[in-house]
């Protein structure tokens, strides 16, 4: 009963501030009605968000904990990356997300595993930016030619490589 008192109160709370923010001028909706028009696009959209950020990124996250001998719950990873990516996008600069996670998980394993589990969250960071390079480093290596042409992406085509190199070696 008392969980369910505490969400009621936290989505009045919730939707409280998103009429404020409607009333006010600071949130536009309008947009939206692109997703009205165009159901297959909204579908594609959640499922993107659904499959590629929540699912697999739960996995990668729930097998470094368990690589640290943490064991949390599939279930609860998921929902911590939920709360991670709702504190990413509300507080201001991109690790806010990923401290409230710590913060779950260390209630959740207690405070003896702080380290290891920061370490996760780092570890994590490290993955995600490996992949952008990634998936810069093929672009570049696709589009060789171009790089070559133009001076300034010669440049930014060098950086990108000299990254995903010493990525890969590190």
């Amino acid at each position: 009963m008392k969980n369910l008192v505490l969400n009621i109160m936290k989505l009045s709370i919730a939707l409280a501030l998103i009429l404020w923010l409607l009333e006010d001028g600071k949130l536009d909706i309008q947009q939206l009605k692109l997703f009205l028009s165009n159901p297959s696009l909204l579908a594609l959209t959640v499922g993107y968000w659904f499959v590629v950020a929540l699912l697999i990124g739960s996995v990668r996250w729930a097998e470094l904990l368990a690589g640290m001998g943490i064991r949390v719950d599939f279930f609860k990873v998921s929902v911590f990356n939920l709360i991670g990516f709702f504190f990413n996008t509300t507080m201001p600069g991109a690790v806010g997300g990923d401290i409230i996670k710590a913060v779950y998980v260390i209630r959740a394993c207690g405070l003896d595993r702080k380290t290891n589990i920061l370490m996760t969250i780092l570890l994590d960071r490290v993955m995600g930016l490996a992949g952008l390079f990634s998936i810069a480093f093929f672009a570049v290596m696709f589009e060789m030619e171009t790089m070559l042409g133009d001076p300034k992406l010669f440049g930014l085509g060098l950086v990108v490589i000299v990254i995903f190199l010493s990525i890969l070696l590190g």
